[in-house]
């Protein structure tokens, strides 16, 4: 609700003031001004809504596996094959209408998920010969999964098939079969600020100033 005490100044200034700002045309602009500030309350406090169309028969909804996650899981939706050291984007089968409002701007961050980026997909195996102490052969098998999720920002302007950037970064050929959890995708709200063309005198004097990557480490 608009703040009470906002609302007791207003009526307070209205019994004051001079008949012509007690006219039907002050009235009607008061009631514009509360319907608007209505209006941007509602839209600051409220949940924004995430519309997902699936344009692949394959397609799974995304959703949040536990209450309190920030992400949302997202599968693949085709089966995909990635070669030795190669890089490509997993179709997903969903187009995301991302909200923007008057005051509200709103992004996507898909990227890796927490647990294990390429859970679920084919593994690297690699199989060892060697002899124990009684002469008899054995088989070790270590798996290696290699798939690397790359992350994306998908702005609220785009509205063509959402896609999982991948990048295969062992010497085999990796599978990703269809329906496969592989990312996740994360909505987040934007600040667009203005763009103002400064000068040098506009540069601040911090402790770090211009030191670049890993000079906090020459420190210590």
């Amino acid at each position: 609700m608009i703040d009470v005490d906002f609302m007791k100044a207003l009526k307070e200034e209205e019994k004051n003031a001079p008949e012509v700002f007690k006219s039907e045309y002050f009235s009607k602009f008061k009631n514009e001004v509360i319907e608007r500030l209505e209006n941007l309350e509602k839209e600051i406090t409220d949940i924004p809504e995430l519309t997902v169309v699936p344009i692949r028969a394959t397609a799974i909804i995304p959703s949040y596996a536990h209450e309190g996650d920030s992400g949302l899981d997202l599968y693949s939706a085709v089966d995909y094959t990635l070669s030795p050291g190669e890089k490509g984007i997993v179709p997903t089968g969903l187009v995301f209408v991302i909200p923007k409002t008057e005051w509200r701007t709103f992004d996507i961050t898909v990227k890796g998920r927490s647990g294990n980026d390429s859970k679920g997909v084919e593994v690297v195996t690699t199989k060892m010969m060697f002899d124990d102490e009684n002469g008899d052969s054995e088989v070790e098998t270590t798996e290696r999964k290699e798939v690397v999720i790359k992350t994306g920002t998908v702005d609220n302007i785009y509205t063509g098939e959402i896609g999982i950037i991948v990048k295969n970064n062992s010497y085999e050929t990796i599978k990703i079969p269809a329906g496969t959890k592989l990312a996740q995708g994360i909505v987040r709200e934007v600040v667009i600020p203005n763009i103002k063309v400064g000068t040098k005198e506009d540069i601040p004097d911090t402790e770090r100033g211009s030191e670049g990557y890993g000079s906090t480490d020459k420190n210590n």
